[in-house]
């Protein structure tokens, strides 16, 4: 922990024993300021973490402001990790134990906002919905003895994501949620005209790394796919980020995706990436490097095969 001098944001939340909590309103504000709070650390503007016991059976949350945090071991990248899995635990308790259903709703919508990226132009956008994500299923599975709370959590997932959640076990619910992010970031990055190209790369990654681990290859492979013909040919000196999937799609696609690669690669103005892909489409039809000079040519032959 930082030094008592430090200047500090304390948040103070009640633990499980109902008979300590503050209004409803208090309670209200409480989780809205604890969300915020997680928002705070992805974007760098806070760092130091702690949760403290207090006189009243409380518990008291410090942030110190990050200017004044300067010989903190960890990264602000760790700290924001470890105060959003700190807190994170903390919703997700309130969330299946407060007994105010307005309450439990502000718990469920400041969630959920930060589970949509549509607007998204920071990384750490990506980042929030992966934390959003997370304690959304934490919350689910301590709310087990509320089913009605369970319900409301997987249908609202649906207006973020375009589709509810149906499955019913933890452990089903957690992979099909996990399945509909991925699908989702992948979407928006499709789609988005509102981060530079380090970010979607950076953005992109992070969608690889959940879908590798909840989707079958060509099920991630037609997301991959997607996504990099619409951000290829804007991704300046980024573009090498993508070309490893890139090529492994183009040996193992369908003729729907090949055509997909094709159109990519006569939109693609940057001469280094129109050889790579010319090279990667070569490949897939078993053909020497030196087999067109044309980009018209290649077109032809890959097609003809």
């Amino acid at each position: 922990m930082a030094s008592e001098a430090r200047e500090a944001i304390p948040l103070v939340v009640t633990d499980l024993d109902r008979s300590q909590t503050g209004g409803l309103s208090e309670r209200v504000r409480a989780y809205q300021e604890m969300v915020n709070v997680v928002g705070a650390y992805y974007r760098g503007e806070v760092s130091g973490v702690g949760l403290l016991p207090n006189e009243h059976r409380d518990f008291q949350f410090v942030a110190y402001q990050s200017p004044l945090v300067e010989e903190q071991s960890l990264t602000v990248a760790e700290q924001a990790r470890e105060a959003g899995d700190l807190i994170g635990k903390i919703l997700a308790q309130f969330y299946a134990h407060e007994p105010a259903e307005e309450a439990v709703e502000e718990i469920r919508n400041s969630l959920l906002k930060f589970m949509d990226v549509a607007s998204a132009s920071k990384l750490h956008d990506y980042q929030l919905a992966i934390w959003a994500t997370e304690t959304v299923l934490l919350a689910h599975s301590a709310s087990q003895a509320e089913a009605a709370r369970q319900t409301d959590l997987r249908k609202n997932m649906g207006t973020v994501f375009g589709e509810p959640v149906y499955a019913t076990l933890q452990a089903d619910v957690e992979r099909e949620a996990w399945q509909r992010l991925t699908a989702y970031l992948f979407k928006q990055l499709a789609e988005t005209d509102q981060m530079t190209p380090e970010m979607v790369a950076a953005s992109y990654l992070i969608a690889n790394r959940i879908g590798s681990a909840v989707l079958e290859v060509a099920e991630i492979d037609e997301l991959k796919l997607h996504a990099i013909c619409a951000v290829l040919p804007t991704a300046g000196g980024f573009w090498q980020v993508y070309m490893d999937d890139l090529a492994r799609i183009a040996e193992t696609t369908d003729r729907l995706g090949v055509n997909r690669i094709l159109e990519l690669y006569e939109e693609i103005v940057a001469e280094d990436l129109r050889n790579e892909i010319r090279n990667l489409l070569l490949a897939r039809v078993d053909e020497p490097l030196d087999s067109t000079s044309t980009g018209s040519e290649l077109v032809e032959l890959v097609r003809k095969k």
